[in-house]
């Protein structure tokens, strides 16, 4: 049984030691001789860097490493010519200031230099020191360029607009150069997380083709179902023998967990690959890529722009909107969909709008949890307890206890995060039900109306009505009147109407509930 390649992004690394690889090499192939200028974008540990590491064998004409691979086997005539590569890790290039980032591009240059025996690179900018080199190599062999991670230095300071502006410009002057270097380079391949507007990647660099969000680079990075079967069904039977599971279930629990991810309109779907080896490695289904750490800007944006969480997970978005975008103005949900909390769900052909929402199991409960977590001001830790709490208590028809609990939590979000409506304190209840573990419905239609939220445990089913600034006994007559629990009459459970009533103040939350058991007739 081949090794997983667990934290390895070298492609000659993962070869020699006999590890699994995931053979994307028709595609690339495809790519290499269809096209010289691509840019994609994809959310971080989902592949790029082994992508670049394997564009960059292939173009050392290390065909050795290959010999077992489409590439290596198929008919067709591929030339594996010596290329000269210049490869460009942004993640791993210093850049705490501005000045840092320009130093540390032109020793770089400076250093592919050195390897390759030239004279001493013109240094005084990163675009003259690129320019310089580019000439150069190109008289001895053909050029290839590739670049990891563009927009790490960006990234890593958008908490510091002036900072971020900088090394922006920076990365421009950059870019721009690639373009006029077209007549020296045989073939250019980006990649990053986001993609912004202003660093001439796809206003000067015009001639690059954005794959991100199209069928060709749809399963590029990530695996598909074919692909989890075919290359890890030693790794799943070990496992099925060892939980004495059956193999379609543990397959089917891996989909649940970690598919789901949509980067086109067409309908193909991968998936996170940093999260399937970790689970195949362990054998324990844990929110492995979620834990990996989210971005602090991130969280910023999340207190500070988001002022309603009803629609995160459920919101419609125009094509274009997927795309581009400035420092100056970064659209919450747009960051979302390519920092890969949010995917593609569907895409409407007419109005020319994607459909948005959580990718899998994994995202879904970790970005609910994380999102409670961020707008009570609780630590993650604080919120599980609650949420173990308050789920016993829901098992044990526990209602004060439940609300108690409920009420610390909402207490906590500061006074000018409310929005005072029935709805902002709806979709709240809402992320908070998702977080129990428990069969919770929202907006469930029946033939009088909607309920709001329903939570059914082993023994009961909770039905609740919302109301704000005004009683919760309204609410509760409301689901007497229009017999909501009607719906349920046959599942062989006790129900609980529960009306809640939210009265915000300027200085508090006042939550009020009343209860009634449905007895059936």
């Amino acid at each position: 049984m081949k090794k997983l390649p667990i934290g390895i992004q070298t492609f000659a690394k993962l070869i020699e030691q006999d590890c699994v690889y995931v053979d994307k090499t028709e595609q690339i192939y495809h790519l290499i001789t269809t096209g010289s200028y691509y840019f994609l974008s994809r959310p971080r540990r989902f592949g790029k860097s082994l992508l670049i590491s394997t564009l960059k064998e292939i173009f050392l004409g290390n065909q050795k490493l290959f010999k077992n691979l489409w590439i290596g086997k198929t008919n067709q005539k591929f030339a594996w010519d010596n290329h000269v590569v210049i490869h460009i890790d942004f993640s791993s290039l210093p850049h705490a200031t501005p000045q840092e980032l320009r130093d540390s591009l032109i020793r770089r240059m400076a250093n592919i230099a050195q390897e390759h025996g030239l004279p001493t690179l013109a240094k005084e900018s990163p675009e003259e020191a690129l320019q310089d080199l580019v000439t150069q190599l190109a008289q001895h062999s053909k050029v290839v360029m590739l670049v990891d991670e563009y927009d790490y230095p960006i990234l890593t300071h958008l908490h510091e607009k002036v900072t971020a502006k900088a090394q922006q410009a920076i990365l421009k002057s950059f870019y721009t150069t690639i373009k006029s270097l077209d007549a020296y380079l045989q073939f250019v391949f980006l990649t990053g997380i986001t993609k912004f507007s202003k660093t001439s990647i796809f206003s000067g660099l015009n001639n690059l083709k954005d794959i991100s969000n199209t069928p060709q680079g749809a399963s590029l990075l990530g695996y598909t179902d074919d692909e989890i079967v075919l290359f890890f069904e030693p790794h799943i039977t070990a496992i099925a023998q060892e939980q004495q599971i059956p193999f379609a279930d543990i397959v089917q629990q891996i989909k649940i967990w970690y598919d789901g991810y949509r980067f086109s309109s067409k309908n193909i779907l991968v998936y996170n690959p940093f999260s399937v080896l970790l689970y195949l490695d362990s054998g324990i289904f844990e929110n492995y890529w979620f834990e990996t750490g989210t971005p602090s800007f991130l969280v910023a944006m999340l207190r500070d722009k988001y002022k309603s969480i009803e629609n995160i997970a459920t919101g419609k978005i125009g094509v274009s909107s997927l795309g581009t975008f400035n420092i100056e103005s970064i659209p919450l949900v747009t960051l979302l969909f390519q920092t890969g909390y949010l995917t593609i769900k569907a895409f409407d052909v007419n109005s020319r709008k994607y459909r948005l929402g959580f990718p899998n199991k994994e995202v879904a409960i970790s970005f609910e949890k994380h999102l409670m977590s961020i707008f009570t001001y609780h630590e993650e830790t604080d919120v599980d307890n609650y949420i173990f709490n308050m789920r016993d208590a829901l098992d044990g028809n526990d209602l004060e206890t439940f609300f108690d609990y409920l009420k610390t939590l909402f207490a906590n979000i500061p006074y000018h995060l409310h929005i005072k409506q029935e709805k902002y304190y709806h979709s709240l209840f809402q992320f908070m039900g998702n977080l129990l573990g428990l069969d919770v419905q929202s907006e469930v239609a029946t033939d009088k109306g909607r309920i709001d939220v329903t939570i059914i445990t082993k023994k009961y089913i909770h039905i609740f009505e919302f109301k704000f600034n005004a009683s919760a006994k309204v609410a509760l007559e409301q689901i007497e009147q229009k017999k909501y629990y009607e719906k349920y009459r046959n599942k062989n459970k006790k129900i609980i109407m529960v009306g809640v009533s939210f009265n915000r103040t300027d200085d508090d939350l006042e939550l009020e509930y009343i209860t009634k058991n449905v007895i059936l007739k």
